[in-house]
C-alpha cells in the first residue's frame, strides 16, 4: 500500500511552465506517483502575484521576461525558506550567446566543428543525478569533403537538421560511453558555475586529441524522455525538501 502522507507533511511544488511543457512533464502518473510520496504540483497562475498564491514549497519554472522575474524576486523576498528552481539570472547566462567582433546576421550561434565520430552523449542532470545517453550526431568531415566544401561554396557547407540526426538508431552500441566517475565531476562543475539545478548538456570526444568538449546546455530539458523519470525526479524533490529541514 501507498504510504499515507500528513497534510503538514507535503512538499507544495508550484509549477509556471509552458503549456507543451505542461502536456509531457505534468503527466497524471507522474502526478500520483509524487502525490503518494508527499509531493503536491499546484499550477501557478501567472496572471497574479505568487505572493497570493500557494502556499509554496519549491517553485519551478520555464517562464521568461522582466515580469515574471519580478514576480519571482518578490515571492522570494518574502518567501526566504521556499527554493526556486532556477534563479532567471542563472537561466539567463545560458541564453546569452551572443557573439563580439563577427559581421554576422543574428540570430545564429557559431561554434568550430570538431570531429567526433558521429557520435554524441546527452547528459541529463537534476540535482546530484547524472544520466548519459548516446545519440547519433553529425558525421565527421573528411579532408576531401572539406577540400570540395572550400572549392565549391566558398567554406560554406549545409548540414542536415541536427535534430533530426540526433535520433539513435542503436548503431552506436559499441560506442564507449564516458566514465561515470568523469560525468560526475563536469556535471559538478557544471552545477557549481551554472548555479542551476536543472539542466543538461551535450558532450562530444575529439577523435584527434582524444578529449571530450561541452558543446551546447540547455535549462529544464525534456527529463520525461528518459526511463523510470518519474523516481529520477521525485528523488530530486525530495532531496530538496530535505535540504530545506
Amino acid at each position: 500500500m501507498p504510504e499515507i502522507v500528513e497534510e503538514n507533511d507535503l512538499f507544495r511544488v508550484g509549477y509556471a511552465l509552458p503549456t507543451r511543457k505542461i502536456d509531457a512533464f505534468m503527466v497524471e502518473p507522474f502526478i500520483s506517483y509524487a502525490r503518494e510520496r508527499g509531493i503536491v504540483f499546484i499550477p501557478v497562475d501567472v496572471s497574479k502575484s505568487l505572493t497570493n498564491q500557494g502556499p509554496y514549497d519549491c517553485i519551478i519554472h520555464k517562464l521568461y521576461g522582466a515580469e515574471w522575474e519580478h514576480n519571482l524576486e518578490k515571492f522570494a523576498a518574502n518567501n526566504p525558506n521556499a527554493t526556486i528552481i532556477d534563479p532567471p539570472s542563472a537561466i539567463q547566462r545560458l541564453h546569452n550567446r551572443l557573439t563580439k567582433g563577427l559581421e554576422l546576421d543574428p540570430p545564429m550561434v557559431l561554434q568550430q566543428f570538431v570531429d567526433h565520430g558521429g557520435i554524441m552523449f546527452k547528459v541529463y542532470v537534476a540535482g546530484d543525478y547524472v544520466k548519459c545517453v548516446k545519440r547519433s550526431s553529425l558525421p565527421d568531415l573528411s579532408n576531401e569533403t572539406m577540400e570540395k566544401m572550400v572549392l565549391d561554396s566558398g567554406g560554406v557547407m549545409s548540414f542536415s537538421k541536427i535534430s533530426s540526426a540526433v535520433i539513435d538508431d542503436g548503431s552506436n552500441e559499441n560506442i564507449e560511453m564516458p566514465p561515470p566517475e568523469f560525468l560526475d565531476e563536469v556535471a559538478k562543475g557544471l552545477r557549481t558555475a551554472l548555479g542551476l539545478h536543472l539542466f543538461n548538456f551535450d558532450m562530444i570526444r575529439d577523435n584527434k586529441k582524444d578529449g571530450y568538449l561541452v558543446v551546447d546546455i540547455n535549462y529544464f530539458p525534456g527529463y520525461e524522455k528518459l526511463p523510470c523519470y518519474e523516481s529520477i525526479m521525485i528523488d530530486f524533490f525530495l532531496n530538496i525538501k530535505k535540504s530545506q529541514a
